[in-house]
């Protein structure tokens, strides 16, 4: 079985987000991309979600078959948004 490997960007929806759904990470098995998309995710988690939150997005990636899709619905329960998966 191929694994392929997914990038995965979020950004959460409005002003009034609560922090970053850290949980989400091990429901989807994801993990940031990079050291940058760690600190961003902990910068996210200091309560209500900042302006830095909503101009940068966080990078996440996961090794998996190519059919492998991150939940889009649970994400827009915590008021977050999938911008982007790309497929490598």
């Amino acid at each position: 079985m191929k694994l392929y490997t997914h990038k995965v960007t979020v950004k959460p929806v409005g002003h009034f987000t609560v922090g970053f759904p850290i949980d989400m990470l091990r429901h989807d098995g994801l993990v940031p991309l990079s050291q940058i998309d760690s600190s961003r995710i902990h910068r996210c988690c200091e309560g209500v979600v900042s302006e830095f939150c909503q101009r940068v997005p966080i990078e996440l990636w996961k090794r998996d078959v190519e059919t492998w899709k991150p939940t889009e619905a649970r994400w827009k329960s915590f008021l977050w948004k999938i911008v982007g998966h790309e497929v490598r």
